[in-house]
């Protein structure tokens, strides 16, 4: 399929189903904040924003070494080392079980630090704690799902995919309400909720990959570690790593602002804003989770004009979405952030925070297709610097320099900038690898 399938026909049929199932989970995340907000409080949206640095880290494992492993797969494939391909697939599920582990275990025996470094203030540290302990507890599950997923698209299943996260994302709903409304269980049974989510859809997972469905052989001799392996998987995976990762520290530096400049309704506002756009990059997402297997096999098999034409499609598609989403957030703002709570001061503060945010939204789209692109081809290097620079690079450099003179507002106004500079600097990347492509097809 991925040798003679027509590119535009073949990224639609990964990237389709892989959209939107994260536009579910997105959608789930959404209602998620509006449970919390309706029937527990402003205060308790907080609570949960809070901890984003602490998701934002699980869900940097499970993507850098699902994007690592599944662009070893698919190169492997493309390249019919079929055996390579199968012991990468136990190499995954090896090393999400692992990490998963070890770091929910040192995240819950430092969890006060955390939630004070992370910038809880005394009013809002109570619901962050009830909330990150439980997430904690079962984050291995959201680990190995994140980074199953990804093996699951790499061999061209991305239907399968989206069906875990059909499940995870319409059980949590429900629970949500159950736990919530009826047992009163507060944001504890809306990360209850959450866990058992999880551990349904891994439990799906395992039943694709285990049952003989999966065109790749699952083995105990495949869970041995072999290093080389294990070392590709990680050069390749740590710029998703970098990406989700400077996202955590990311989050930090802006929570921590966010105290100083706005207080606990600020970090409030930035929670429901963050949910929003996150809305509209989960379908960005799924078409970077479609591109990635395409552009790896094309160029492990060694056809660089369908490398060019599956980025270029990429690019258009992300573009298109990104579009939509700057239209109607600049349009609508106050219909948005009023679906989260009635508060006055949450809405005055989040419809400025959502309107700044989304300036340079449709150039979004082409950044994330751009930097995705050396994943998929190896360059590591690279991946990882296009991964990182608008975190590290710029954003938080961002917000050490503009709050302090211009207090909130320059809290905002960082990200819009540093979305622009990131955008510059993977053009340039991107324009000089397509031309290198163009060389090699010629």
């Amino acid at each position: 399929m991925m040798r003679d399938t027509g590119v535009a026909r073949l990224l639609w049929q990964l990237s389709a189903p892989a959209a939107v199932g994260m536009v579910v989970q997105a959608l789930y995340s959404v209602v998620d904040t509006m449970f919390v907000g309706r029937g527990v409080g402003v205060a308790a949206i907080a609570g949960v924003t809070i901890t984003f640095p602490v998701h934002m880290f699980f869900l940097a494992l499970g993507t850098a070494i699902g994007i690592g492993g599944a662009s070893l797969i698919s190169r492997s494939l493309g390249a019919g080392e079929r055996e390579k391909a199968d012991y990468t697939a136990g190499m995954v599920l090896l090393l999400t079980i692992v990490t998963g582990i070890v770091f929910s275990v040192l995240s819950l025996l430092t969890l006060e630090p955390l939630l004070r470094l992370f910038g809880a203030s005394a009013v809002i540290i109570g619901p962050a704690r009830e909330y990150a302990a439980v997430i904690l507890a079962g984050s291995v599950f959201f680990v190995v799902l994140v980074g199953g997923n990804s093996t699951v698209r790499a061999e061209g299943n991305a239907s399968f995919a989206m069906y875990t996260m059909f499940l995870s994302a319409g059980l949590n709903v429900v629970l949500d309400a159950i736990f919530i409304f009826w047992l009163k269980r507060g944001v504890a049974g809306a990360a209850e909720a959450t866990v058992i989510s999880w551990i349904a859809a891994c439990a799906l997972q395992q039943w694709y990959f285990q049952g003989g469905r999966s065109m790749l052989r699952f083995r105990l001799k495949y869970l041995k570690p072999d290093w080389k392996i294990i070392r590709e998987i990680l050069a390749v995976g740590a710029s998703a790593f970098g990406r989700n990762a400077a996202g955590s520290l990311m989050a930090v530096f802006v929570n921590r602002s966010l105290v100083v400049y706005g207080g606990d309704m600020a970090i409030a506002a930035f929670g429901v804003v963050n949910r929003l756009l996150m809305f509209f990059a989960m379908p960005m997402f799924g078409i970077v989770q479609g591109f990635l297997p395409i552009a790896g096999f094309s160029f492990g098999n060694r056809r660089p004009d369908r490398v060019r034409e599956v980025l270029r499609l990429g690019v258009y598609w992300s573009t298109g979405i990104s579009l939509v989403g700057f239209v109607l957030f600049m349009l609508f703002p106050g219909f948005f952030i009023g679906m989260f709570s009635s508060d006055p001061v949450l809405f005055g503060l989040g419809t400025a925070c959502l309107r700044i945010m989304v300036l340079v939204m449709p150039l979004i789209g082409f950044q994330m297709i751009g930097s995705s692109l050396f994943q998929a081809l190896g360059h590591a290097g690279k991946a990882f610097f296009l991964s990182t620079a608008r975190q590290i690079f710029f954003l938080v450099p961002l917000l050490l320099i503009l709050p302090p003179v211009y207090k909130l507002e320059g809290v905002w106004y960082a990200f819009p900038i540093a979305d622009l500079l990131s955008f510059l600097v993977t053009l340039v990347f991107v324009a000089k690898e397509m031309a290198a492509l163009k060389l090699r097809e010629e």
